[in-house]
């Protein structure tokens, strides 16, 4: 007889993210395709949605896949424009809907609004509230923020001289354009500087 570690639920999404991602991205894959085929589609546009803010909570990054979860409803044959209005206005008030909750509770901690974390504040400053990011970070002075600096490149000639590598400062696109690659990229085959 097997049983169900319950402990795993409660910290594997906030620690390792990985398999609760492996589960739940198929699985919201799984509804919308079972709507798509007409099998009890509103039920499972509904499971589908309860999934996709699942995904999103576990970790915010997934909410990408958004619109190509909507676009998922063009598959419906034969396609007919007010049943993909239709399926298509069900999953987004649903998934509104039930992000609205921790909507409520984000403003209430932050008294902003404040999409899924506190992270996303740093995209959203220029249409509302402040970069909450930016207020919890060291570099709230320049003393610190130097003596950061002067740390992690210390650190980083150590680390390239053990390894026969120079470290160097990025200009600000080339920074960018790397941390967004380093971001996705699952693994390095050789060390690296990021």
């Amino acid at each position: 007889m097997g049983y169900i570690f319950y402990e795993t639920f409660k910290y594997c999404p906030h620690v390792l993210k990985e398999p609760t991602l492996c589960l739940i991205i198929p699985l919201t894959l799984l509804f919308l395709v079972r709507s798509v085929k007409n099998i009890s589609p509103v039920k499972n546009i509904i499971f589908a949605s309860l999934s996709f803010v699942w995904l999103i909570h576990a970790d915010e990054r997934c909410f990408i896949y958004f619109p190509f979860f909507v676009l998922l409803f063009l598959l419906v044959r034969p396609f007919k424009t007010n049943q993909f209005l239709k399926s298509t206005g069900t999953w987004i008030c649903c998934v509104l809907l039930l992000m609205l909750l921790w909507g409520i509770r984000n403003y209430k901690a932050f008294n902003q609004i404040v999409i899924l974390t506190s992270l996303t504040t740093a995209i959203t400053p220029r249409a509302w509230g402040k970069n909450l990011v930016e207020t919890a970070s060291n570099f709230s002075n320049e003393y610190t923020k130097q003596k950061l600096i002067n740390r992690r490149r210390g650190i980083a000639i150590q680390f390239g001289n053990q390894y026969e590598i120079t470290p160097r400062e990025y200009g600000y696109l080339d920074a960018r354009a790397r941390a967004l690659i380093y971001f996705w990229q699952p693994a390095y085959f050789k060390p690296t500087f990021i």
